[in-house]
């Protein structure tokens, strides 16, 4: 599809007039919100703003994803969040619904005078963007025309034809607009123009589907042929299975492959069978000499 960016410019903004809620998207003047690290704010990744709007989109747009299909990004820890929120009343969750709610609203009125899809581009960072990498080779391999990678229960993207940042890797793709909680051009606040439509991953298994002609590696961008093997036999599993094989997968690319085993121990989000995993794929020699109890323990 066909857009300008100039066709959005003349779109209605609205505000999100809940102090806190507003907090969580970006830094609210007159507003302490501190440790929550907004969305468009650095760090926003372990802050408390992800996991908490997280939520409420899953309960606004009735999202029910599989027990092994959680965040591809690791938060900020539970203790941390239940500790901040626990004093979060029931009035003041529905009134967080209820103003996020509104503003879907008032963007799926703006949008869709516009069309009826929105076309967006995204780039990705290292670790992801090397299961990109694999994902494309198998499907070159394979003469597949699309590609299957693992997403959040929403993503920031950049309206196309605008630039963003990127590890050398970057898709395209044309979203429905009812799956476009907010953007830039419809709301005050967000100013980052590479990412500035908030967009909504409905599936349960958090996997994304992208046309093959539309994602684009960088030479920069090197995988081994293990890599791409450890990525095939992941999707030799069934669906289910398979997306929690990618998880195991982008957790052992985050940590190095067993160069930070000590972090591993640390991170509570880890599955110890990923270690396990590239154990046995790579072979012992090349691996801590570790026992199996120890492996799955919290502690190093």
């Amino acid at each position: 599809m066909v857009q300008e960016l100039g066709d959005f410019d003349n779109l209605e903004k609205v505000k999100i007039n809940n102090k806190l809620l507003s907090s969580m998207f970006f830094h609210t003047e007159g507003y302490d919100g501190e440790g929550i690290n907004p969305l468009n704010g650095n760090g926003h990744y372990r802050g408390i703003a992800r996991p908490y709007v997280s939520y409420l989109i899953q309960r606004l747009f009735n999202i029910h994803r599989f027990p092994c299909c959680i965040e591809a990004i690791a938060r900020q820890d539970d203790r941390a969040i239940k500790s901040y929120f626990e004093d979060l009343s029931d009035t003041e969750l529905s009134n967080h619904l209820s103003e996020l709610e509104r503003v879907y609203r008032h963007t799926q009125a703006q949008l869709s005078a516009i069309s009826s899809k929105i076309r967006v581009r995204r780039g990705l960072r290292k670790s992801m963007s090397e299961i990109a990498a694999c994902a494309v080779i198998h499907a070159k391999k394979n003469n597949l025309t699309q590609v299957q990678i693992p997403c959040n229960t929403f993503d920031f993207y950049a309206l196309a034809p605008s630039g963003g940042f990127d590890d050398g890797v970057w898709f395209y793709r044309d979203i429905p607009v009812e799956d476009i909680l907010l953007c830039h051009h419809t709301i005050n606040g967000l100013h980052q123009v590479d990412s500035d439509v908030l967009v909504v991953n409905k599936s349960p298994r958090g996997i994304i589907t992208i046309d093959l002609k539309d994602i684009h590696v960088s030479e920069k961008v090197t995988v081994s042929r293990e890599a791409v093997e450890l990525y095939e036999s992941c999707i030799e599993h069934g669906t289910f299975e398979y997306t929690k094989a990618f998880k195991d997968f982008y957790l052992a690319f985050k940590y190095d492959s067993l160069k930070r085993v000590n972090t591993i121990y640390r991170d509570q989000n880890m599955l110890g069978r990923a270690l396990h995993f590239l154990i046995e794929r790579y072979g012992k020699k090349h691996s801590p000499r570790i026992s199996r109890e120890k492996l799955y323990s919290s502690q190093p």
